[in-house]
């Protein structure tokens, strides 16, 4: 039957060759899925012989205590984040009056940077910086007093020009 197919065909006996091996290598998977099959159950004998055979449950209770520890430390930690907000939210009321006086986009050709209790401290300080080095240069000099006051006032008076043009072009 096998000829005659052949010969109707023109078919090479080969592809019955490879049917032939195709049942081999079906039989020869079979064997290999029950060896793979008993070599899972023997894994699973093991695991229950070191874990217990209700290992899963230890687990299972582990895994929900982990989870409320860290659900504890979650609400913890957002309790101390909404703290830190009130704290942020109560200093900023405190330059509330500033912010809502200055527009919400800057003007590119002058910058705000210097605000009132700024500029009022740094004034403070540049007035007692010039009596102080009026002092020093009056008693440090040869001059009369009242020649080396008019040298420091005026010495004073260009610094002080100066520090102006130079802040009022960076701003």
């Amino acid at each position: 039957m096998a000829a005659l197919l052949k010969q109707l065909m023109g078919v090479s006996h080969e592809p019955f060759a490879t049917h032939d091996n195709l049942a081999t290598t079906t039989l020869n998977i079979t064997q290999d899925l029950e060896s793979l099959r008993s070599t899972i159950h023997n894994s699973l004998t093991v695991g229950d012989k070191i874990f217990g055979q209700m290992g899963h449950a230890d687990l299972t209770q582990d895994v929900n205590e982990r989870n409320k520890d860290l659900q504890s430390k979650k609400d913890t930690l957002m309790n101390d984040i909404d703290k830190k907000e009130a704290i942020i939210n109560r200093s900023n009321r405190d330059f509330s009056d500033v912010s809502d006086t200055i527009p919400e986009t800057q003007p590119k050709k002058k910058l705000n940077f210097i605000e009132d209790y700024t500029m009022a401290i740094l004034s403070m300080a540049y007035v007692f910086m010039l009596v102080t080095a009026v002092y020093f240069y009056v008693s440090t000099t040869t001059d009369t007093i009242a020649t080396a006051l008019l040298q420091s006032i005026l010495g004073s008076a260009f610094v002080t020009l100066f520090a102006f043009m130079l802040l009022y072009y960076l701003t």
